[in-house]
């Protein structure tokens, strides 16, 4: 079963944490941009 580990899975980029800092400091700035909601910033 080595072959299975060559697999990527796409969860794995998607399970991050970030750091609390990086997130206000984005989420300030996408209010600041006038974003409408998550949506917005997350784009």
């Amino acid at each position: 079963m080595p072959y299975v580990s060559l697999i990527r899975d796409p969860w794995v980029e998607q399970n991050n944490v970030y750091p609390l800092h990086e997130v206000i400091v984005i989420t300030l700035l996408a209010v600041i941009a006038l974003a409408q909601g998550w949506e917005d910033i997350e784009g």
